[in-house]
């Protein structure tokens, strides 16, 4: 074969690589929904019962307009969402959010006021975790929500099941119980979930609906991400996480009441570092991080590794006790107690 001969087939070959990527690339541009098809697809999902579909079709297509400075379109297809789907906070927080793009302030500001005024009793700033929010601001959890009705007796979550995302009580009550055992009653406003959330640990308690009710749930991920956003969420929900540690604490102790009744210590410990005592009767609650026991017990070396949510009492420890990881740790003097029950 010439060299004459190679050189026309190696540009053949140039020439039909070129060819057919073009047509791929036309194929592509074929195959591109237009946002008129993914109107149809969203509305024809969300009329066949698929509303997570649906929600997420709109939510695409409300991006497509506005990178198309199409604003208008944008919140007609929400409009239609909303007509089709209801009003829920993931549409209404759509809407707002364009509003505010748009620069119509008072716009999104009156949609927000309507869409609260149609939730019921509760109000944004009657939920610990939002109080004094702005609607903008608010919007972006809203985007996230997903409403939960419940019926009498049946669960939000489970005692011993994996779970991380949190929820909040927006209608009805709900009876917390563990071991069988009901240990307190949530009401409207009220969180739960975020032992679970801050430490991805199995559910410590069940929720149970009382009556017919109904349940905001905050998926976990999703939540994180805000909480990047907004760093002050985070912190009330840590608020909240160590209030529920106390109280569930002093429910192990058989206390009859919370530890935050009396005077406490928030403690930062390095790993390898030991903990001490401040006085006798001190009731130690794991926070975060990992703590190490080593004791005897029948002439043979035990070492326990306790994690978050983890009590003990140190009049009864004998043993050496050390953080096997940074950790943060509540202690409780409870020297007037009596004698409660001792944890392990």
């Amino acid at each position: 074969m010439t060299l004459g001969v190679l050189f026309l087939r190696d540009r053949l070959d140039c020439l039909l690589g070129g060819v057919m990527r073009w047509i791929r690339k036309s194929m592509k541009k074929k195959e591109a929904v237009s946002p008129r098809q993914m109107l149809r697809m969203a509305e024809r999902a969300a009329r066949k019962g698929k509303s997570e579909d649906a929600l997420n079709l709109y939510a695409r297509l409300v991006d497509v307009y506005l990178e198309q400075k199409a604003g208008l379109r944008a919140v007609a297809a929400i409009k239609s969402a909303r007509s089709i789907l209801g009003p829920g906070p993931r549409i209404q927080g759509m809407l707002i959010k364009v509003y505010s793009r748009m620069g119509l302030k008072g716009d999104a500001k009156r949609e927000f006021n309507w869409y609260m005024g149609r939730i019921g009793s509760i109000g944004k700033d009657d939920i610990f975790i939002f109080s004094g929010m702005d609607y903008e601001e608010f919007a972006d959890f809203m985007d996230i929500m997903e409403i939960i009705k419940t019926k009498k007796g049946s669960y939000v979550i489970r005692q011993g099941h994996p779970g991380n995302d949190i929820y909040i009580v927006t209608e009805g009550k709900f009876e917390v119980i563990r071991d069988s055992t009901r240990v307190g009653i949530l009401e409207e406003g009220d969180v739960f979930g975020e032992i679970g959330f801050f430490h991805h640990r199995l559910r410590t308690a069940s929720v149970r609906s009382v009556d017919k009710g109904e349940v905001v749930r905050l998926p976990s991920a999703e939540l994180r991400g805000l909480c990047n956003k907004y760093p002050y969420v985070e912190k009330r929900l840590e608020t909240l996480y160590t209030e529920r540690l106390l109280k569930k604490a002093g429910e192990d102790l058989m206390l009859g009441h919370s530890l935050s009744s009396y005077p406490v210590l928030h403690l930062h410990v390095s790993k390898g570092e030991e903990l001490t005592s401040p006085c006798d009767g001190t009731i130690t609650v794991v926070k975060k991080g990992t703590i190490e026991i080593d004791y005897d017990e029948e002439g043979l070396s035990v070492k326990r590794f306790m994690g978050p949510g983890s009590v003990f009492r140190h009049p009864k420890i004998t043993a050496r006790v050390k953080a096997a990881s940074d950790v943060e740790i509540i202690q409780a003097d409870t020297t007037s107690l009596g004698d409660p029950k001792d944890m392990p």
